[in-house]
C-alpha cells in the first residue's frame, strides 16, 4: 500500500474507478500495484509512504482490500506530513539511535491515521494486543523486555504498554505469568532442579523464582512438587491393591483403617 501526502499543489489519480483529486493538506491511500494514471494541476510538491502490507497487520490494522481512499484530515496525518517533510532534509545526517526513534514516531502517526481511515470493524487495538500475546507464547524461553517486544510489532515502548494497561495489566507481568505456568508444568513433569527450572524461564536465580511463584500459587516450587508426588505415591498405592474385581478385599480396607 501507498500513503500520499500532498504539500502544496493539486493532484489527481485515478486507481480502477476511483477518481480522486488532492490538494494542499490532503492525503490518500491507494494500491501501487493496482495501476493508477496520475495529473498533476501546476507546481505541487507530496511525499509517497510505501507501507508493506504485512505492517497492516503488525500495527494491529486489517489488510485494506479496497480501491483507493482519500483519507479524513486529522491531527495525525498532519503531524505526519511534516514529520516526513523533515526527516526528508534531515535524515542522511541523523545517528542510528535517531533513525529509530523517528521510525518509532512515524509509526505511531501512520498507525493512527490508518486506524482512523479503516472505520468500523474489530478494534485494531485489540487485534494488536492478540497478535503480540500469541508472539509471547511462541518466544517465553527468549529475551522479552518491552522494548525487544515493541521493535518486533513496530510500535514504541508506550504503545506496549497502554495496551496492557487499558486491562488493569502490564506486558511485564503477563509475560511473568505465562512463564510461571510453563515453569509449573515442567515442576510437575520433570525432575529437573528448580535452578534449572527457574534459568530456562529467564528468572535471575532460584530465590527470585521461588518468591515469585509463591506469590502466584501461594505454595512454593518445592511444597508443591512435593504434594503432586504424594498424591502419585497415593494413587499408585491403591492401584497396587486393585485387581480385575476391584479393591483386594474388605480386610485390606479394615486393616487400612
Amino acid at each position: 500500500m501507498a500513503l500520499v501526502l500532498v504539500g502544496r499543489g493539486e493532484e489527481s489519480f485515478t486507481s480502477g474507478d476511483h477518481t480522486i483529486r488532492l490538494s494542499g493538506g490532503q492525503a490518500a491511500l491507494w494500491e501501487p500495484r493496482s495501476g493508477s494514471a496520475f495529473t498533476v494541476h501546476g507546481p505541487m510538491r507530496k511525499r509517497n509512504l510505501l507501507i508493506p502490507r504485512e505492517l497492516l497487520a503488525t500495527i494491529g490494522v486489517r489488510t485494506f482490500e479496497m480501491e483507493a481512499r482519500a483519507l479524513p484530515r486529522t491531527p495525525s496525518l498532519w503531524l505526519l506530513g511534516g514529520l516526513l517533510t523533515q526527516l526528508w532534509d534531515e535524515l542522511p545526517a541523523m545517528a542510528p539511535q535517531e533513525v529509530s526513534a523517528a521510525r518509532n514516531a512515524v509509526l505511531e502517526l501512520l498507525t493512527s491515521v490508518l486506524r482512523t481511515s479503516a472505520g468500523s470493524g474489530p478494534t485494531p487495538s485489540r487485534e494488536l494486543r492478540a497478535q503480540i500475546d500469541q508472539w509471547v507464547r511462541r518466544n517465553l524461553e527468549a529475551d522479552l523486555a518491552p522494548a525487544v517486544a515493541a521493535k518486533f510489532h513496530a510500535v514504541s515502548v508506550r504503545t506496549l504498554s497502554r495496551l496492557y494497561r487499558a486491562d488493569g495489566d502490564s506486558f511485564a507481568r503477563h509475560v511473568r505469568r505465562l512463564r510461571l505456568d510453563r515453569a509449573r508444568s515442567q515442576l510437575l513433569a520433570s525432575d529437573d532442579p528448580i535452578s534449572t527450572i527457574a534459568h530456562r524461564w529467564r528468572f535471575a536465580d532460584a530465590s527470585h523464582f521461588t518468591r515469585r511463584f509463591t506469590e502466584e500459587y501461594g505454595q512454593s516450587p518445592s511444597e508443591v512438587r512435593a504434594v503432586a508426588r504424594d498424591g502419585v505415591a497415593l494413587d499408585a498405592g491403591v492401584a497396587g491393591r486393585v485387581g480385575r474385581g476391584g479393591l483386594a478385599g474388605p480386610a485390606v480396607i479394615a486393616g487400612r483403617e
